[in-house]
């Protein structure tokens, strides 16, 4: 039937669209066999291929612009946490113990930027898979690395240059030998995979972690209550789901165009979006809080490379693209993986005494306002 069509148009690697093979299947209506799916979209969306080369190159183009926006945006919300506009923020609005950044222009233009960065990434990963995209959020380093000693004057050690770097390899080998299949995501697939008990074990261990760390930072008595850390591990953590989220309803959103199958009529794809707009904007906030906190140049890196490495593992856990890896995939993957871990220790750790590792390769401005 339809894959039958699919083979003797020349296979999934070329031209035919799914729409074709759908055309030239013509199943019977309402037919059911031994349990399999009585739709053939679903059939077809059974069988995984690979991603065409045009939209391959499509969703990494998307992706890279989009976290280019993104690392600027949070560059210029960081800003505006300076000393002196948040005291004029405060005495504007009188609440001499709150400060208010959301009002300021500068934090609402950033905003705007970073909103705009993930639109992009949200058309990138409507037909990528999350694995490979989500290594590409390493590119928010660089741009952090480039802009923010002009911005905050934050110096840049070759240290950091290493330990980026390091991390860099093991993003651009994961998406080496990430998998590079396409499925059409259905909300029946969206059922399919919340099924998934591997998932359900991973987000039941995520939600018994954040409820942790929520618990500790109620009950201490440090003062702040939380730490650069603690805030961007919430951050990372709401990045997760939020991107999961986000590739669901964009999925979703390109079965019903692409395809011509409507998959939003139902209330299922509503559900995810109310949750991804949730974890966004709860990422946002914990993560302009870490920003005011900690130098931008230490946080940025520790966010992308956790919220990396989440993303590689929900994604290819929900999204069944670990299944694309043999035995030596996996080895090969996993290699890229624990670069990124390495990489995440270096950024963390204190500076050794060592003067070439502590010499600055881009040096901070002078009279540049310091964050709070």
């Amino acid at each position: 039937m339809v894959f039958q069509a699919i083979i003797a148009n020349g296979g999934f690697g070329s031209h035919l669209t799914l729409r074709t093979a759908l055309q030239h299947a013509q199943p019977p209506l309402g037919s059911h066999s031994g349990g399999m799916p009585s739709s053939a979209l679903e059939v077809a969306a059974a069988a995984p291929h690979n991603l065409p080369f045009v939209w391959h190159v499509a969703s990494i183009t998307s992706v890279l612009f989009g976290n280019t926006l993104i690392a600027l945006g949070l560059l210029l919300q960081k800003r505006s946490h300076s000393r002196a506009t948040s005291c004029q923020r405060k005495i504007h609005c009188g609440l001499i113990s709150v400060d208010a950044y959301f009002l300021s222009l500068e934090w609402m233009g950033g905003l705007a930027t970073f909103l705009c960065g993930h639109a992009f990434c949200w058309l990138g990963l409507a037909v990528g898979a999350q694995m490979v995209l989500s290594c590409l959020n390493c590119w928010c380093i660089v741009v952090t690395l480039l802009c923010a000693p002009f911005m905050f004057g934050e110096a840049v050690t070759v240290y950091k240059v290493m330990a980026v770097a390091l991390l860099i390899l093991g993003c651009v080998w994961v998406t080496l030998h990430g998998p590079q299949r396409y499925r059409v995501f259905t909300v029946e697939r969206l059922h399919l995979y919340l099924e998934n008990k591997a998932f359900v074990c991973v987000a039941g261990l995520s939600l018994l972690g954040a409820c942790a760390l929520g618990a500790s930072v109620a009950t201490t008595d440090r003062r702040p209550r939380c730490s650069v850390f603690q805030l961007v591990l919430g951050a990372a953590m709401c990045a997760w789901y939020s991107v999961l989220c986000a590739k669901c309803v964009s999925g979703l959103h390109f079965t019903s165009w692409h395809h011509g199958q409507d998959q939003l009529s139902v209330w299922q794809p509503w559900a995810v979006l109310v949750v991804f707009v949730a974890a966004a904007a709860s990422n946002l906030h914990l993560l302009n809080l870490a920003l005011a906190a900690g130098e931008a140049v230490t946080v940025m890196p520790v966010y992308e490379a956790l919220s990396l490495i989440g993303q590689i593992v929900l994604g290819g856990i929900f999204f069944q693209e670990f299944d694309a890896l043999d035995f030596w995939g996996h080895a090969q993957f996993w290699f890229g993986v624990s670069c990124v871990v390495g990489g995440i220790v270096m950024v963390t750790q204190g500076e050794p005494e060592i003067a070439v590792l502590r010499k600055h390769v881009l040096k901070p401005k002078v009279d540049v306002p310091m964050p709070i």
